[in-house]
């Protein structure tokens, strides 16, 4: 385990696992945990797809006594349209940074795996660091999203914030799965119910959905090509499981793949 302070939050655990064979030149994949914080079991799940795969797995922990409920994690604590400066959203470059002089990583990028909470703090933390290194990543199952809108206030869109065209110009063209399970229908006492949200979908299956069409119609009308890709599963509801299952492959490949 690997505790981060060098950066302008609370001192941060990060749970680590090096896989016998991993080498300074394989991938690096964090997985993100869910709004329960139970890093158990994100281990007990990633750990054995290490194994098999290869890669260096990264498991920070957003404790709920640092980062209280999901406005401090999966909302990055941002008021006003501004990220403070102890937003969880600051913590992964930094986190990064640590990781790779303790084990010598010689990659400049990370991929990155995010479900549910997880999924939310994850399409959040691109809007503010989209020049962060992320080779590839999956935003798995998120209950509601920030829509590349700036005309709807935040944290429903992008309104009263500084992120603008360009960013999601550049957005556009990571290499980025939404991940949706086509049996992740249930209104459940953790679904968001704003009137905000709702008008995304009535479902976490449909939300997913129309956040992608809405990031395609952002690339479209830049003329650009989106390098993303909805990946719905047929036999998942609400499985941060399966959803690792499904991803890790990709994740951890050669970016030809």
């Amino acid at each position: 385990m690997l505790t981060v302070s060098s950066w302008g939050g609370p001192a941060i655990k990060v749970i680590t696992y090096k896989p016998a064979n991993w080498t300074p030149d394989s991938p690096v994949i964090f997985a993100l945990h869910g709004v329960n914080r139970n890093l158990a079991y994100t281990l007990q799940t990633w750990t054995p797809l290490a194994d098999r795969l290869g890669f260096l797995l990264v498991v920070p922990s957003f404790d709920n006594r640092r980062f209280p409920g999901t406005f401090s994690y999966a909302q990055g604590g941002v008021t006003n349209g501004r990220l403070p400066r102890w937003s969880s959203y600051n913590a992964i470059l930094p986190i990064f940074a640590e990781v790779s002089r303790h084990y010598g990583v010689k990659r400049t990028g990370f991929r990155i795996y995010g479900h549910s909470a997880g999924a939310q703090f994850l399409h959040r933390f691109l809007y503010f660091h989209p020049d962060a290194p992320v080779e590839r990543a999956v935003i798995s199952m998120a209950g509601w999203y920030t829509l590349p809108d700036e005309d709807v206030r935040w944290p429903y869109g992008l309104g009263g914030t500084a992120i603008g065209q360009n960013t999601l110009k550049i957005l556009t063209q990571h290499e980025i799965v939404i991940q949706v399970g086509a049996l992740d229908v249930v209104r459940d006492e953790q679904l968001r119910r704003t009137p905000q949200a709702e008008l995304q979908g009535r479902t976490r299956y449909s939300r997913g959905q129309n956040y992608f069409e809405t990031m395609g119609a952002v690339a479209r009308r830049a003329d650009l090509k989106l390098n993303w890709r909805l990946e719905a599963l047929g036999d998942a509801g609400h499985d941060s499981h399966l959803g690792a299952l499904e991803s890790a492959e990709w994740l951890a490949a050669d970016p030809a793949n």
